[in-house]
């Protein structure tokens, strides 16, 4: 379990860097892998063109543009070396206000097969909420 004072001190860095998160003009999202009490690496999400397997592509409509989420930006920085780790979703507006950062559900059967344990993310109401990630599974919300 991450204690709220480190999750007060992911927040305020990321309040810090707000304005050169390269989405500053958008949605900013931060996401912190945290393994044994330690920030092992730092995702955010942008403007991108994965490839469809990634599952961020929607081809019911043509004007989507694609992003790289910041849950695939930290895994991809920090080349998974271990299991049992948790990440930290953040997101703020321009204005620095705290806003949901609820992992989509593809961000989150990649958690789990990747075995992080939990998913702690900012909600609309100024604080942290945290899903289990296997209980997510078991509750058959990943099919």
């Amino acid at each position: 379990m991450i204690k709220k004072r480190f999750l007060n001190q992911m927040l305020k860095k990321s309040v810090i860097s707000l304005e050169n998160h390269p989405e500053y003009s958008a949605f900013p999202h931060w996401t912190y892998i945290v393994y044994k009490n330690e920030i092992v690496s730092i995702g955010l999400n942008r403007k991108y063109e994965p490839p469809i397997t990634y599952g961020y592509h929607r081809s019911d409509d043509p004007t989507f543009i694609p992003k790289w989420h910041s849950e695939l930006d930290a895994i991809k920085k920090w080349n998974i070396r271990n299991s049992g780790f948790d990440i930290v979703n953040i997101r703020l507006n321009k204005s620095g206000d705290i806003r949901l950062s609820k992992p989509c559900k593809t961000c989150t059967k990649m958690l789990y097969f990747l075995n992080c344990r939990n998913a702690y993310f900012t909600t609309n109401n100024n604080e942290f909420d945290c899903i289990n990630i296997n209980l997510q599974s078991q509750n058959n919300i990943l099919i």
